[in-house]
């Protein structure tokens, strides 16, 4: 089976998040898209608990049915680094083809993740292009085109923070739940 995984903060989850998954599933006929919240980044400082950004990934993904949560990371504890992910999933699941799919800004430190050699040969890389973002594809790196949508999860909680709308931003499920919890004020 070919299995993508789509990790990170999600802190919030947002339609950018979504949109690349959707895109990546489809270009590389998936059969699935794992999105794995960390416990804790080693690149950031989430700001919710890893069990409020889990709920909010599950209420994101639930009316599409080619995506999955997992607490993977939210259980192993501690710094959540990728090479322990995969690792942990290529043991977990032997036969199945991983892809791990990520944004081009997120490939412009890749450089900076821990064993991110052995990483190279143990996964292949799924990577949407960004304007003004060049990719070379080589047999573990593939590249996703089209139009990413300009959202960051820093910009969503600024605007939460700033008691403006973020509608359209986040699913509606999402936006609410954000709402009726009053996280990122």
């Amino acid at each position: 089976m070919r299995i993508g995984i789509l990790g990170g903060a999600f802190d919030p989850i947002h339609l950018g998040h979504l949109l690349l998954a959707e895109k990546a599933r489809e270009k590389l006929s998936l059969a699935k898209v794992i999105f794995i919240p960390c416990f804790i980044s080693p690149f950031k400082k989430e700001i919710v608990s890893s069990s409020q950004r889990y709920k909010m990934v599950c209420l994101a993904i639930s009316d599409n049915p080619f995506f999955v949560v997992s607490k993977l990371e939210i259980k192993r504890k501690g710094v959540s680094y990728s090479i322990d992910t995969v690792r942990e999933l290529k043991k977990r699941y032997p036969r199945d083809e991983f892809f791990f799919i990520l944004g081009s800004d997120s490939w412009g430190q890749f450089s900076s993740w821990k064993d991110s050699d052995e990483l190279l040969k143990l996964i292949r890389f799924a990577v949407m292009e960004r304007k003004g973002f060049s990719l070379r594809e080589n047999g573990s790196i593939l590249r996703i085109s089209g139009e990413v949508l300009p959202i960051s999860s820093s910009q969503i909680r600024e605007r939460v923070k700033q008691n403006k709308s973020i509608r359209y931003l986040v699913p509606e499920r999402v936006r609410r739940y954000i709402l009726r919890k009053g996280l990122y004020k």
